[in-house]
């Protein structure tokens, strides 16, 4: 016996409607459950990120190479107790001597150097030798510099013996030397301190050098001693010493210098 009122195809309307509702409601419930599982994802992969940016962080603070600091920091190192963050003036790449234009030179040059003192040695008109003419003005050094090749001992004297005239002379292991006798130009080289700044002029360059360390020592013929009964040559790498004459020809003093800056100019 069927119940009053019963419809079938109410019953069957309404069991739609039902099931339609019931899709509607499992498709709303997915999309939530869609929604949560996106922004769950996104915010996993948020901390991941931050998770990779802090140790990346971390890493280039503590765990950096010094010379990947090198790479992204390049310094140029002028003195030991300075540092400036600019480029020295340099010849292009096609050899030719660079034009320092004085008008725009670098602003820290003057920091540095007496830049009209520069100036002044790179328009100098006394004569250069091959390896150029040496200056420390406050010592009075003004002296033309001559090669003379290693173990040359007799040539070399030879140098050091004619007016106005100091010899170089590179070591195929370790540091090269300048030389001459006190009485001819290079007296002012027993006066040098840590700090003083010589001019070697070349054909188109200035380079500055700077003293790092002055002793007293004994000239054994093939190698100057120091006080500290070291070979001068095997001593300060990178750089060269200057020495001259004290009472005699075995007593000298000897001083050490290391580039400064390199100074190019046009030819006059």
């Amino acid at each position: 016996m069927k119940p009053p009122f019963h419809d079938e195809q109410g019953t069957e309307k309404d069991q739609k409607e039902n099931d339609d509702e019931r899709t509607e409601s499992n498709i709303e419930k997915s999309k939530i459950k869609k929604s949560n599982i996106k922004e769950n994802n996104v915010s996993q992969h948020k901390e991941k990120a931050d998770d990779e940016k802090k140790d990346n962080d971390t890493g280039s603070q503590s765990g950096q190479t010094d010379e990947e600091k090198d790479k992204n920091d390049v310094i140029i190192v002028l003195r030991p107790e300075e540092e400036i963050k600019e480029p020295d003036p340099a010849p292009p790449d096609d050899g030719r001597p660079f034009i320092l234009d004085w008008s725009e030179k670098p602003y820290w040059l003057d920091a540095v150097l007496d830049m009209p003192l520069v100036q002044s040695i790179a328009a100098n008109p006394e004569a250069l030798g091959d390896s150029g003419r040496i200056f420390i003005p406050d010592k009075g050094v003004d002296v033309c510099v001559w090669y003379g090749a290693e173990n040359e001992y007799a040539n070399a004297q030879k140098i050091c013996d004619d007016p106005d005239s100091a010899v170089y002379t590179p070591h195929t292991v370790g540091q090269p030397y300048i030389a001459d006798h006190w009485s001819q130009g290079f007296e002012g080289i027993r006066y040098c301190q840590v700090g003083t700044k010589a001019y070697w002029k070349h054909f188109d360059r200035i380079d500055v050098l700077s003293c790092v360390h002055v002793c007293l020592g004994t000239n054994e013929v093939t190698y100057i001693r120091t006080d500290a009964g070291e070979n001068a040559a095997d001593i300060n790498p990178g750089g060269l010493f200057m020495y001259t004459c004290n009472e005699d020809w075995q007593h000298v003093t000897v001083t050490f210098w290391q580039p400064f800056i390199t100074i190019w100019f046009s030819p006059v």
